[in-house]
């Protein structure tokens, strides 16, 4: 499997086309810090007949209505899902993976980036804005 980013879904449509025989993505995933109906457009668009559009991102609440081809969801049978926080259920996910990490199964610590007491906690955000810390974890002791 190959796994490319890139810049636009314009871009990210014609490397999927190149390396499928111009058939296109098997599944997109919207990632936008803001959503305009177009990109979900121009995603449908960049799927292959039976693919998967998938939208994370959230976009103005009172726009309503979607710039697609209604015809192309039936007649290429293309999927559009909406996905918040990876689709988990907060009251089952969250135990389980807590119970994997102290079990040992799950190595959560490789992953933070940088620790800091709650005094520092304005230091955090600035780091996190200036592209230092990723995965901060704040301390309460």
């Amino acid at each position: 499997m190959t796994t490319h980013a890139v810049a636009t879904i314009e871009e990210g449509a014609e490397l999927a086309k190149q390396y499928t025989n111009g058939q296109g993505a098997d599944a997109l995933v919207i990632t936008v810090g803001v959503l305009e109906p177009e990109h979900v457009a121009q995603a449908l668009t960049s799927v292959r007949k039976a693919g998967t559009v998938v939208v994370t991102a959230v976009g103005e609440h009172s726009r309503i209505g979607l710039p697609i081809p209604v015809a192309d969801l039936t007649l290429s049978q293309k999927r559009l899902q909406g996905c918040v926080f990876g689709s988990t259920n907060g009251t089952w996910d969250v135990n389980r993976l807590l119970n994997m990490y102290r079990a040992g199964q799950l190595n959560l610590d490789d992953m933070i980036t940088r620790t800091y007491r709650l005094d520092d906690i304005n230091q955090g955000y600035r780091d996190l804005k200036d592209g230092k810390n990723i995965r901060g974890v704040i301390l309460f002791d």
